[in-house]
């Protein structure tokens, strides 16, 4: 689920792969007209290629490539044995090399050991041929030893996603094209009742008791629209009435890979609102029957309520809460919002979608609730009915959901005797949109990204999760900043849909000194050079996402001891706009001072509306 780079990369290796054979086939057929022809091919040829003695296990021949990956020369390596590099015993060397001679077998998954001892993933593929008259083992030997790297870490970050789902209370499944269920969360489980043992292998309709999908089935509108699909239907296998949401994972070639499903029992909702329809005895009824507290208001003052909302509020009963204001339940941080919306809605009309509050009890506990209003007539006046959900437990559970978020972020900088590194990082909700990551290029140079995505909560932790991913691959593959933008710019706008990202990628080069920056949305960051601050540099570019061209700039600056760099996110911009603010930060000698005189500044003065993130790097 969370392995779109690993895809591309069994999608790059399999086309590879495919050339190979092609090549191999035309080979024999040259070969036919002239082994010489082949031998030069065989020399000359990108990949590494090995001509063995089956009876021996003695490598016959090897080309330059096969030399140079192996790291042994030519004269040598010819009389050793392929033995020699395959860690398997000698037994099951020979029994695999006897499938190939047969033909039996011509793909092989082994560990081969180079020089100095590190041992790689490869993937060989082997067959007879007869060359000169003699009858030897072709092999083409295919390193993949990246690949099984980005496939365990792919793992990983799955396991992450499906850890953060489990704190949500809607029931969130996730299917292939096929409709095989992948994993359900813990909300889905207890649903349907089953276990994560019994559900493996099983068509997501065949959870209804179901032989053929649904007649509704999102999951077919998804994978024909490639775009999130949301259907309201009534499953009579359940009795129940379910909002229902598929959002769609893509490949790098815009192809549906995977299906999120996101259920959400509305059941109550729908009969509470045909109940309303009918009479308000009825109306009143279904209100003592809903899982949610339920309630009227008129002016400010609760007319009407269910056992549920006074229960919720601490109340022995609904006497004991009609007739007072609902002001008196919502936090005093809160009124003036839930003002301001009874009025728009009054006025304007139509249904307030959930809202978030934190609410009062009669014992003046704090709790966190959802709630949804729409105005209609009472006894042939307005008035607004009001429906709220206890969410406390369920942002603990997002809370422990950002501490994990928290934990995989790279506090720390790689080469920590090169730089000391100090950090700020709040969140503006729960959830936090904005990341860092740091990847060591080697023991002289480190590249980073800071970003900011778009969307917040959950949506925000899988895509962190995945740009993560995404950024580790394009570090492995290049440590420049502008052309790890470029990679991030094709693989996000393929993977993330409508999001955007805005980033900054750099490069410190402790060797030569210098520090290439380049940025996407982020524009801004500040430098201390020589005892002199240049405030507000900047690197332009678009949000990663936002355009196929690749219209992103880069500086390139050098450093010594003592000098300074700050990023930051558009959180923190106020901040470093403030003359006064700046005034007192250049006045701070260290940058674990300016942190924490940073910190002060936003616990008093600034009120956080956004996600604030801000690294500080001093050379050392």
């Amino acid at each position: 689920m969370m392995g779109d780079p690993v895809q591309k990369i069994l999608h790059q290796d399999n086309s590879v792969l495919l050339d190979l054979q092609e090549q191999l086939q035309e080979q024999q057929k040259i070969l036919a007209e002239s082994e010489g022809c082949f031998l030069s091919l065989f020399e000359n040829n990108h990949v590494v290629m090995l001509l063995i003695e089956p009876d021996t296990g003695r490598i016959f021949n090897a080309n330059s490539k096969a030399c140079n990956y192996y790291g042994v020369r030519k004269e040598i390596i010819k009389t050793m044995k392929i033995t020699d590099f395959n860690i398997l015993d000698e037994e099951q060397v020979f029994q695999e090399m006897e499938k190939a001679c047969k033909e039996q077998k011509n793909h092989f998954s082994f560990q081969h050991r180079i020089a100095g001892g590190e041992i790689r993933d490869v993937e060989v593929y082997s067959g007879p041929i007869k060359v000169k008259g003699k009858n030897l083992l072709y092999s083409i030997i295919i390193d993949v030893t990246e690949r099984k790297r980005a496939e365990a870490k792919a793992l990983e970050y799955s396991k992450l996603l499906e850890g953060v789902m489990q704190g949500v209370a809607d029931i969130i499944g996730v299917y292939k094209p096929d409709h095989s269920i992948v994993f359900y969360n813990q909300a889905g489980y207890n649903f349907f009742n089953t276990t994560v043992k019994e559900v493996k292998g099983k068509k997501c309709y065949q959870m209804l008791g179901r032989d053929t999908p649904c007649k509704q089935c999102g999951v077919r509108k998804c994978l024909q629209s490639k775009k999130m699909e949301i259907i309201e239907k009534f499953i009579p296998e359940i009795n129940k009435y379910m909002d229902c949401r598929y959002n769609p994972i893509l490949d790098e070639k815009g192809e549906v890979i995977l299906v999120i499903e996101q259920l959400r029992d509305i059941t109550e909702q729908k009969l509470a609102i045909e109940a309303l329809k009918r009479s308000e005895e009825r109306y009143r009824n279904l209100f003592d029957l809903s899982p949610d507290g339920m309630g009227v208001i008129r002016k400010g003052k609760i007319i009407i309520t269910n056992n549920k909302l006074a229960k919720l509020f601490g109340a022995k009963d609904s006497k004991e809460i009609i007739g007072k204001s609902i002001f008196d339940f919502i936090h005093q941080d809160y009124v003036q919002i839930a003002r301001e919306r009874i009025k728009k809605v009054m006025v304007e009309g139509g249904t307030n979608s959930l809202k978030d509050y934190k609410f009062l009890k009669l014992d003046g506990k704090i709790i966190d609730v959802e709630v949804a209003s729409a105005p209609f007539n009472y006894q042939g006046k307005p008035a607004l009915q009001f429906v709220i959900r206890d969410v406390t437990e369920r942002k603990k559970h997002l809370e422990r959901a950002a501490l994990i978020q928290r934990q995989r972020l790279d506090t720390k900088f790689p080469l920590p005797e090169k730089a000391q590194l100090e950090i700020i990082y709040l969140p503006a909700d729960i959830i936090s949109g904005d990341l860092f990551h740091f990847y060591k290029v080697n023991d002289y140079k480190v590249v980073g990204l800071l970003g900011d995505i778009s969307g917040k909560g959950i949506s925000a932790a899988i895509s962190n999760t995945a740009i993560k991913v995404m950024f580790y691959e394009a570090a492995s593959l290049t440590s420049e900043p502008l052309e790890i933008l470029k990679y991030l710019n094709e693989e996000i706008s393929e993977y993330l849909g409508e999001e955007y990202v805005a980033t900054c990628c750099f490069s410190f080069d402790f060797r030569k000194q210098e520090v290439k920056i380049a940025g996407a949305g982020i524009y801004n960051f500040l430098y201390y050079h020589k005892g002199f601050y240049c405030v507000q540099e900047i690197v332009k570019g678009p949000f990663l996402g936002m355009l196929d061209t690749n219209l992103f700039e880069q500086k390139v600056l050098n450093f010594s001891k003592g000098d300074k760099f700050y990023f930051y996110t558009d959180g923190l911009e106020d901040i470093f706009t403030n003359k006064k603010v700046m005034n007192n930060f250049k006045k701070c000698k260290t940058i674990s001072g300016q942190k924490k005189l940073l910190l002060n500044i936003l616990s008093k003065n600034f009120n956080i509306k956004d996600d604030s993130t801000w690294l500080g790097l001093e050379i050392i």
